[in-house]
């Protein structure tokens, strides 16, 4: 499914111009014809005599939005055939018995294999529209293109002819978010259902830091919700470091800077699940690391800054804190991926004791190899941001020279080699990117 910022498609005849009907992202392949399809009380979404969950979701979302958004209320009703007349709308997988006979009657071919796996075929004429998935997914991203084509007219709403025939371009189609407070989980709920589903996004970022109930360690909530304050009372994004250093950006508007219970996380995490969006929790570790260190000060690279930001790898403990907090999560949320972070390692080189004769970029590895064997033993699979893997942006030999406000000059992590990136890294960890300027060799994560 491509991605594409703007599509305006217009044809000339007539002495006017009429506008495509627009899909986002836009379909491998469409085709607009001359009729249309009036949504009014006359239509009817029909149901097979045993509907499966996914026939009772699609059908449940499209009463919603033409209810709420367009003042038209249409009814759903299970039936065995479909009848020869009427205006009706048919959603499924290509295995819904109701879905077999539209297909057949309307000469449409869709299988597991043909578009294949989140694909699906949209038909809409003057009596009847059609969605049929190669699976429960692709049906669902064909009701997702049928949202995006209802246009309003004066008796209620109606429907473009089109024929739609799509499938990914991309498996991978994510949006990086953070958890939210309770105040804002119903816009939170509303942004994952009105836009990545409607967009067809199916994975979420879901940077966590302290901000669930952790009750192996409720110590780090209490010090999550100080920092937060702290940070929100002094208007602050980051602390500095002891001698001015730069720091990681905090992210202590996670939750909004509170806690949410545990089973509020699960339900969001099922919310997501239920538009087909894959939550993937991320878990800052080695960096950006503050809702660890709040109250384990011990266990920081930098013990004397306000709020240390990154953990000792040096320091077993660091790992049985880290690995609490993951199991907590883990049960909670249940993901096939936890993001692990890893990006902007901003300590000073030699203020810990227990790391100043070690190479940084060694440590690195084995920090990132000692959470990959944890989370892989527990069949999860590991996601970092890449910037550490790049030498040009990062700084070679292991060092990026820096100097503080105050004029401190000191060295913080650089890159890891290309060899070490082909030879000491397991192979199947997922590398994520992120930007935040173009155009300045350094500036940007690029």
């Amino acid at each position: 499914m491509k991605r594409c910022f703007l599509l305006l498609l217009v044809a000339f005849g007539g002495g006017h111009v009429v506008a495509a009907p627009a899909i986002f992202p836009l379909p491998q392949e469409m085709t607009r014809s001359n009729a249309s399809f009036a949504l009014d009380g006359a239509t009817r979404i029909l149901l097979p005599l045993e509907p499966t969950t996914n026939d009772l979701l699609l059908a449940r979302e499209l009463m919603a939005e033409l209810s709420d958004r367009f003042g038209v209320a249409i009814p759903m009703e299970r039936v065995s055939t479909v009848p020869p007349a009427g205006q009706t709308i048919v959603m499924g997988a290509h295995t819904n018995p109701l879905v077999k006979q539209l297909c057949a009657a309307r000469a449409v071919s869709v299988s597991a294999r043909e578009p294949g796996p989140e694909g699906y075929v949209l038909r809409v004429d003057g009596s009847s529209v059609l969605i049929v998935g190669s699976d429960e997914a692709g049906a669902f991203y064909g009701l997702q293109s049928l949202r995006q084509l209802v246009q309003k007219d004066g008796r209620g709403a109606r429907l473009p002819g089109v024929v739609v025939r799509d499938w990914p371009h991309k498996a991978f189609r994510g949006v990086k978010l953070y958890l939210p407070g309770r105040d804002n989980i119903g816009f939170f709920k509303r942004f994952v259902r009105d836009f990545m589903a409607l967009n067809k996004f199916n994975q979420l970022i879901l940077e966590m830091n302290a901000a669930m109930r952790l009750d192996r360690h409720p110590e780090l909530n209490a010090g999550w919700i100080e920092f937060g304050r702290n940070l929100i009372s002094t208007r602050r994004d980051r602390p500095d470091g002891p001698k001015g250093e730069g720091t990681d950006s905090t992210h202590h508007d996670t939750a909004d800077g509170l806690v949410l219970e545990q089973d509020e996380v699960a339900e969001l995490v099922a919310w997501a699940r239920k538009y087909y969006i894959d939550v993937i929790p991320e878990v800052p570790s080695l960096t950006h690391s503050y809702y660890l260190l709040t109250r384990h000060r011990e266990l920081a690279e930098m013990a004397d800054a306000e709020w240390p930001d990154a953990y000792c790898p040096s320091n077993p403990k660091s790992y049985e804190l880290l690995f609490d907090v993951f199991d907590e999560y883990i049960a909670v949320m249940k993901p096939r991926i936890m993001h692990v972070g890893h990006d902007e390692w901003r300590v000073r080189i030699g203020a810990c004791p227990l790391c100043r004769t070690r190479d940084i970029r060694d440590l690195f590895i084995e920090d990132l190899t000692k959470i990959h064997a944890r989370l892989t033993q527990q069949n999860i699979s590991v996601m970092i941001w890449g910037d550490h893997l790049m030498e040009e942006l990062r700084g070679k030999n292991g060092v990026y020279d820096m100097t503080a406000a105050g004029g401190f000059k000191y060295q913080r992590p650089g890159g890891l080699t290309p060899a070490m990136v082909k030879e000491r890294l397991p192979k199947d960890i997922i590398v994520s990117n992120w930007f935040w300027q173009d155009g300045l060799k350094g500036q940007g994560e690029m």
